[in-house]
């Protein structure tokens, strides 16, 4: 009876570790699955934005803080693509040069800017790129500062 109870018990044990052995494996499996397929998406996405008409802006960066209200904006596209350019309700049309190159000078506002380039290619297909530019006005910053020191001086 002895042997039987410690047979059956090491029959459990050997069971159970083949199940919990399957059962690690498959997870890993499906994780690694998802984590492909994951990749994937985000390269398709990366690719469908740069293929569908490889537009592109090179200045100004986005995030960049300036001073002065002018700015150039300039990138590229797909050679003679329509390019249109939203600054706040203001817009810009200009075309890609025959290497693909366009720049355009534009006023912003003091504050946050967006600026969104639209290329238009000769079947109408659309791709866009924005970046954010931010105009600090310095003389709001030479008013802060001079009351930083005229209440260090009281």
């Amino acid at each position: 009876m002895k042997k039987e109870i410690i047979i059956a018990i090491i029959i459990g044990i050997f069971l159970g570790l083949i199940i919990t052995y399957g059962l690690y494996t498959s997870r890993t499996v499906a994780e690694n699955n998802a984590q492909t397929q994951i990749s994937e998406t985000e390269l398709n996405d990366n690719n469908q934005e740069i293929n569908s008409n490889q537009l592109s802006i090179y200045e100004p960066t986005d995030g960049l803080v300036i001073t002065d209200k002018k700015i150039a904006v300039s990138g590229a596209s797909l050679a003679n693509n329509f390019i249109v350019v939203f600054i706040g309700n203001d817009e810009i049309i200009t075309q890609a040069d025959e290497s693909g190159n366009f720049s355009v000078e534009a006023n912003l506002e003091i504050g946050a800017n967006i600026i969104t380039a639209i290329a238009v290619d000769e079947n109408g297909q659309q791709s866009q790129v924005s970046r954010t530019i931010i105009v600090d006005d310095p003389s709001l910053n030479l008013e802060n500062n001079e009351l930083e020191d005229e209440d260090a001086n009281e």
